[in-house]
């Protein structure tokens, strides 16, 4: 996949511009990710009709560091994404493209979405929270 990452990059000219980070050991992916403005997380269901299902726990953790992140309608990326993040479609190029430029033309808003993105993930996504839902559920099986 990364291959076709950087095919990709180079045929549309951009290949100097993009960082590629690897694959990183936790530490240093978390490291790498708190330093991003913003986080996207474009899915869809492909041609053949695999949806491969869930959100990528990159999400969750993007979050819980205070990046804000942008998601695609797909699945349960806009409910794994709470509240503050735009949601498009993941083949509306314009869609993505403007919400980006929005983005960088809106440092308060992003500081905004930033403390949400933070505070959704710790109240929804923290180990405890998780275990108490878990719980919930075996308790009333």
């Amino acid at each position: 996949m990364e291959y076709e990452y950087r095919r990709l990059a180079e045929e549309k000219a951009i290949l100097g511009r993009v960082d590629w980070a690897g694959r990183l050991p936790f530490r240093d992916f978390m490291t790498v990710i708190a330093k991003c403005d913003l986080a996207l997380y474009p899915s869809r269901t492909a041609l053949n009709g695999d949806s491969e299902g869930g959100a990528p726990v990159t999400l969750i953790e993007a979050q819980w560091l205070g990046v804000p992140s942008i998601v695609s309608d797909h699945a349960d990326l806009s409910f794994v994404a709470g509240p503050s993040a735009p949601v498009l479609d993941a083949t509306d190029v314009d869609a993505w493209a403007e919400t980006m430029r929005e983005h960088y033309r809106n440092p308060l808003a992003v500081k905004a979405q930033s403390v949400a993105a933070r505070a959704f993930a710790r109240a929804h996504h923290a180990p405890e929270t998780n275990v108490r839902a878990r719980e919930e559920v075996y308790l009333g099986l």
